[in-house]
């Protein structure tokens, strides 16, 4: 006879004001508009009042940013093709199988058969993937992205494909007079095909930015005439009231369902101005802390100081939970410029008895490199030795992620780009 027992289990259940409130801190400006205005057709006892907001100088409404999801924007544009369903899926695993660069390392062979589908379909789909914007999406390592992007520009000066091809080690490894004798080039030549391959991508997917997304910016952050920090909404909520008088005048010698109905209107519309005051005071508090702490890096360009959600959590006195929705996919505008909230994060390192930011980190990382010696670059352990001698305790792996995410190439190309 089979064992059976019975467990109890605790499984945190959201009223529904919770899910509610979740849902309006998550929504943008114009969104939420369309919430409240669907929630006064439902409700005949709410009323929207609109105002506009006067701008201090021009906002711009729709600012083109990075999509929410790179590999969303590439399926996408996989869409327009016209592809089999199975050469679809197969392009579509490709694409979920890309690494934060948007290269291909893995053998589409393999990673087919898992999925159940032939070398053949995987052969056409990574080709699909391959076509796709920016040039250099799913080649399978940088030598790959190079080709792709040079076969596809207008630009690229004759011989470069056959240097990347069949002569890519002779250019790593700075053999300039091989190359010249090789291919039959003069110093002009090489110089040409060296400046085109210093425009080109060494991490195709950050060119997804090119991508026509739009944002729109939820507050403005100004300096006073005191020199200190400021902000204000820009695209103000309409308001929302509720009509007491026809509450008086429906509840008067009404039934017990008219009652029920007017009740539960009166409900609803007390869920919905609390989960609005509670959204305004989240996103207001989370960015008084930032602007707090981030000071000189708004009005001096200062490298950011350690800041996490949770050190804002903790000082505005919210849920860090709360703090990753008001920071996810929010927009600040400073001096014309666009910013995400998540730009005045930064994650804090040891420095002695101190914490420097890993912003810090990278523009040191930066003025090292700026200064080398283009024959003898700066290696990633050189790097961790100097900035350790410093007192900053750090990796060299922590280097390198540090030093890709400042777009700084690795040695042995800065040797060979910083060629003259």
């Amino acid at each position: 006879m089979p064992d059976i027992s019975l467990s109890l289990q605790l499984k945190p259940k959201l009223s529904q004001f919770q899910q509610l409130s979740i849902k309006i801190l998550t929504l943008q400006t114009h969104d939420l508009t369309q919430l409240l205005q669907d929630a006064a057709t439902e409700n005949p006892l709410l009323e929207l009042h609109y105002h506009d907001v006067a701008a201090a100088g021009t906002v711009p409404l729709d600012t083109p940013s990075r999509p929410a999801s790179a590999r969303a924007s590439l399926l996408a544009q996989l869409r327009l093709q016209s592809l089999s369903q199975r050469i679809f899926a197969a392009a579509a695993l490709i694409i979920g199988s890309l690494d934060d660069k948007g290269f291909f390392p893995d053998d589409a062979v393999s990673l087919g058969a898992t999925k159940g589908f032939t070398a053949q379909e995987m052969a056409c789909g990574l080709a699909a993937v391959q076509h796709l914007d920016p040039p250099g999406i799913g080649a399978a390592s940088l030598q790959e992205a190079l080709l792709i992007q040079t076969r596809r520009s207008e630009n690229a000066p004759p011989q470069t494909e056959r240097l990347l091809r069949d002569f890519y080690g002779d250019f790593l490894n700075g053999h300039w007079q091989r190359l010249k004798e090789s291919l039959r080039l003069s110093s002009d030549d090489l110089q040409s095909i060296i400046a085109f391959l210093k425009t080109l991508s060494l991490q195709p997917l950050s060119r997804i930015s090119e991508e026509t997304a739009y944002v729109r910016p939820e507050v403005e952050v100004f300096l006073t005439a005191e020199q200190t920090l400021s902000f204000r909404f820009l695209q103000e909520l309409p308001t929302v009231s509720f009509r007491d008088d026809l509450y008086a005048v429906y509840g008067k010698d009404a039934d017990r369902k008219t009652k029920t109905y007017l009740h539960k209107a009166r409900r609803s519309f007390i869920d919905l101005e609390t989960a609005l005051r509670y959204r305004r005071q989240s996103i207001s508090r989370t960015l008084e802390i930032i602007l707090q702490v981030q000071h000189a890096a708004f009005v001096a360009a200062a490298p950011l100081k350690p800041l996490l959600q949770k050190d804002i959590a903790a000082a505005a006195g919210l849920s860090e939970a709360t703090i990753c929705r008001v920071c996810r996919d929010r927009y600040l505008l400073f001096n014309n410029r666009l910013y995400s909230f998540h730009q005045f994060l930064a994650q804090p390192y040891a420095c002695g008895r101190h914490s420097i930011s890993d912003d810090a980190i990278k523009r040191r990382i930066a003025d090292l490199i700026a200064n080398e010696d283009p024959r003898h670059p700066w290696s990633d352990q050189e790097l961790t030795d100097t900035l350790c001698r410093d007192g900053i305790t750090i990796a060299r792996r922590t280097v390198a992620k540090l030093r890709l995410q400042a777009g700084i190439p690795k040695k042995s190309l800065r040797k060979v780009l910083g060629h003259n």
